[in-house]
């Protein structure tokens, strides 16, 4: 089914704010911030260069004709898990909209909740058959709308909200780094082929954290991972996890003469951390059995994380 070109968005309006200070309504939520979900290979491209880069449009949008390059942001988060990914670069909503315009581009109905899109940006696409959206309601209230008396921003969370940010976002004014599922069923780059289907985010974190370290990607300063010179609590999860899913109770204990202080047992761990991420799973064993026992192991690994954050020895 195509998007349907609507006019009139009231068919998605927000619902009524809440009277009691326990309970949102889910049709009228708080928007205050929204995320760009990316799968694990993109999201250490994006720390490297340093910002999102916008993209062409290649579904069933009636913009994939236009030769417009957006960024995809929505405030909102996947009870089953995203099909854009693990990894969210969450920014302050008011900040991402500042000066900009907004037209509505539709709704795409085949999906269930309806996926409701807007674009927002400095150009003037109201002779291109979009038609300009009113936020505060005066032309019809939506499902994006700002309170004009509390001056608050909301959204109806009962259906899939997705803005086109048509512009490089960059990775400066990214104000959170957070970890999600995907969805096992559902993706939108690998529809058929994406190895990174149901990985928790938990999964996710350790895979991200490997991917870091051995490709050498700073992040954009690693502001997300390290708080002046101190591992944050994200990379202190990040880290446990890549332990566990290294040496899980289903993991033989290592039967080698590797230490951890043994000057190879750096290079060793780069090597399996880096066969870790690209799932050559044989390769990362093999590596694992040189080693002395589970304590250098991780020994070692920990030294490698610190090494490459600039982190005082024993700070993880």
């Amino acid at each position: 089914m195509a998007e349907r070109h609507l006019n009139d968005w009231t068919k998605f309006s927000v619902g009524t704010v809440s009277n009691r200070s326990n309970w949102t309504n889910p049709d009228c939520v708080p928007l205050e911030t929204v995320t760009h979900v990316s799968h694990i290979e993109t999201a250490l491209a994006i720390g490297r260069e340093m910002r999102i880069r916008a993209g062409l449009i290649y579904d069933e949008s009636r913009l994939n004709t236009d030769r417009i390059l957006v960024v995809w942001m929505s405030p909102n988060d996947w009870y089953l898990g995203s099909r854009y990914g693990n990894i969210a670069y969450e920014f302050e909503w008011k900040s991402m909209i500042e000066g900009r315009r907004f037209f509505w581009v539709g709704a795409m109905t085949q999906y269930s909740p309806a996926a409701l899109r807007i674009l927002i940006t400095n150009q003037d696409y109201s002779q291109r058959g979009l038609k300009e959206y009113d936020p505060t309601g005066s032309a019809g209230k939506g499902p994006w709308w700002i309170d004009p008396v509390s001056g608050i921003h909301y959204w109806n969370g009962q259906y899939t909200l997705e803005f086109m940010v048509e512009d490089d976002v960059l990775l400066s004014s990214c104000q959170n780094l957070s970890f999600k599922k995907h969805n096992p069923g559902m993706c939108s780059q690998r529809p058929y082929a994406c190895n990174e289907k149901g990985l928790d985010a938990s999964g996710a974190s350790a895979r991200f954290l490997a991917g870091v370290v051995t490709r050498l990607s700073d992040l954009g300063g690693d502001d997300f991972l390290v708080d002046n010179n101190v591992p944050t609590a994200l990379l202190q999860s990040a880290f446990t996890a890549l332990d566990i899913a290294l040496n899980g109770r289903k993991e033989p204990p290592p039967t080698g003469q590797i230490r951890a202080s043994d000057p190879e047992a750096r290079a060793l761990v780069r090597g399996a951390l880096a066969a870790f991420y690209s799932r050559r799973d044989a390769e990362w064993r093999q590596i694992r059995k040189m080693f002395r026992s589970v304590g250098d192991f991780t020994g070692a690994s920990k030294s490698l994380v610190e090494d490459h954050f600039d982190l005082p020895s024993g700070s993880l």
